[in-house]
């Protein structure tokens, strides 16, 4: 019970720290990359197929490039900093949702009886 509960809490901790990094990497990097990766969708092999499920995607896409060019240019450096404490504050809770669980795993488990312990 306690080694399933630091396994479940091992893989939330990894995946929560996965996306921290990988937003850190994203805010990090110059925002004009988005003017390229616009300009990449568009021109990508999907896109007839795409333009046949969903009419207007490339104007959606530009869009939303356009949000994200302006959301990471507007964040600046203070975004990084608020990415890591929100790291923290939802790390240390479940890390003491973790240390407490296995403290109750610990305290509910059966012992063992005499006879059990003979045998």
């Amino acid at each position: 019970m306690v080694a399933l509960i630091w396994i479940f809490t091992s893989l939330a901790l990894g995946l929560w720290t996965t996306r921290a990094n990988g937003l850190h990497a994203l805010l990090s990097a110059d925002p004009s990359w988005t003017a390229n990766l616009a300009t990449w969708l568009t021109g990508m092999p999907g896109a007839a197929w795409l333009e046949a499920w969903l009419p207007g995607w490339e104007q959606w896409v530009v869009w939303a490039m356009d949000m994200v060019h302006w959301a990471l240019s507007w964040a600046g450096p203070v975004a990084l900093i608020l990415l890591w404490v929100l790291w923290a504050l939802v790390t240390l809770p479940l890390l003491a949702l973790a240390l407490g669980l296995s403290y109750l795993g610990r305290k509910t488990r059966s012992k063992p009886t005499v006879m059990a312990a003979a045998a």
